[in-house]
This record gives C-alpha cells, sequence and structure tokens, in this order.
C-alpha cells in the first residue's frame, strides 16, 4: 500500500477529520485534527491497551492483532484501523449516522 491521501479519505467517507499515526502513537499525517499530537498519542494507547485487553480475555499471547476499533457516544463515532504493520488510521465523525459508511471506506482501503 502506498501512501495514502487522508484528505481524500476523510472526504470520501463522510468523515469531519481523521490522522495517520504509527504504533507508536506518533502523528504522521492530520486533517482537521485539534491537538493532533496528543490525540494520536491517546489513540495509540488505546490500541496498546486492546491489544493487551484481548491478550488478557482470550487468555493467549496474540500479539498485536487489533485490526479496528470503534468508540461511540451521543456526540460522535471514532473508527481506528490498522492500514500497515506499524500504522493506523483514525477518522472522526460527530454525525452517527455517518458511522458505517466510513467503516465501509476503510475496509475497501485496507483490503485494497
Amino acid at each position: 500500500m502506498g501512501k495514502l491521501d487522508l484528505t481524500s479519505i476523510v472526504e470520501k467517507s463522510q468523515a469531519e477529520s481523521g490522522l495517520i499515526f504509527d504504533s507508536e502513537g506518533h502523528m504522521l499525517d492530520s486533517y482537521k485534527v485539534s491537538n493532533e499530537n496528543n490525540v494520536s498519542a491517546m489513540i495509540g494507547v488505546i490500541v496498546t491497551m486492546s491489544n493487551e485487553l484481548l491478550q488478557d480475555t482470550m487468555e493467549t499471547k496474540i500479539g498485536d492483532d487489533t485490526n479496528a476499533i470503534s468508540l461511540a457516544s451521543k456526540s460522535g463515532f471514532i473508527i481506528i484501523e490498522k492500514i500497515s504493520k506499524d500504522q493506523f488510521i483514525c477518522l472522526i465523525t460527530k454525525d452517527l449516522s455517518n458511522a458505517n459508511f466510513m467503516k465501509l471506506t476503510l475496509r475497501k482501503i485496507v483490503s485494497a
């Protein structure tokens, strides 16, 4: 997979903002995200903790197999998707009706 055009992905997915970050939580690219370095660091922690949660609950050493995480609230939706061994993309919207379209768009990108 080549370099992703984050702006195009955000627009195609009907998200409002997004970012690409590495497995350490370092921001690589962002589009309309306030405090993008802090956000990417927090999302990096969420990915790490999700991996550990899966390991503990599945009682196995599955490594870093978390491929997608969705967070939903009354005020919005966030989806985090693994796009390569060491990179993730995160799309954010305040409009919950866009959630499924965002998921579908990311699935197409990841499976390409």
